[in-house]
């Protein structure tokens, strides 16, 4: 190849992390964004994020899906963050989940992928559930015996630090959570992400890939949104 290939990011799941057309806005509460999206920011330049996420999938369905076309691209070396976990209760169930997220994370580690494992994030929708958010407790099982199997394997509980953050900045105010993370106030939509939620979102699966010695990560990378709170 006349252009040298970069390092690749591939990037799996639902409309929580997926790319949406449009002029991405700073504006809290505005500019419906996925948490993929904006991961290049992220990231060094010698990395290229590649964003398959889509919406309404779920892991049986990435594992036939955007799955076996990432299989085909990638390069020993290549990452592959896998998120799943909001569809999957309506479309799949637990042991599905959990058997189609080990399979993916067989095949990378058999062509020296890394895979990273990232539970949905939390939101208004799935407050009362806390850190539960819809099917997480199979992503976490998956993750418990993926790492127990292959000592390389990512987990980033999005879940959990997305809920713990919210709490404890907001605490139960469901109607501020809205105004900032989420569409709640612009358009009515309590679930998927503003722009505000999918930077700081991207930032803690960074952050947790970071922590595992990922030398890619962007420590240089600073960025601000004022909340509604200032």
């Amino acid at each position: 190849s006349i252009v040298e290939r970069k390092q690749k990011l591939y990037i799996i799941g639902d409309s929580l992390v997926a790319d949406y057309y449009g002029e991405l806005q700073g504006t809290v509460g505005t500019g419906r964004s996925g948490w993929g999206q904006v991961m290049q920011n992220f990231v060094s330049n010698d990395v290229e994020v590649v964003n398959m996420a889509n919406a309404g999938q779920y892991a049986s369905g990435l594992l036939v899906t955007a799955f076996p076309g990432i299989m085909h691209t990638v390069h020993e070396g290549d990452y592959l963050i896998i998120e799943s976990g909001w569809n999957d209760l309506k479309y799949s169930n637990y042991d599905e989940m959990y058997e189609s997220v080990l399979e993916m994370v067989d095949e990378c580690e058999q062509r020296g992928i890394r895979p990273v494992l990232v539970t949905p994030n939390a939101s208004n929708s799935t407050w009362s559930d806390k850190n539960d958010v819809r099917l997480s407790s199979a992503m976490r099982a998956a993750a418990d015996t993926a790492q127990n199997k292959y000592v390389d394997v990512i987990f980033v509980d999005l879940a959990q630090i997305s809920y713990d953050y919210l709490h404890d900045r907001y605490g139960d105010d469901i109607a501020v959570i809205d105004a900032n993370f989420s569409l709640g106030t612009a358009g009515g939509d309590k679930l998927h992400l503003s722009y505000l939620a999918a930077m700081k979102w991207a930032e803690v699966v960074a952050q947790g890939m970071a922590d595992t010695g990922v030398d890619f990560i962007n420590k240089n990378f600073a960025w601000s949104v004022n909340d509604t709170q200032g």
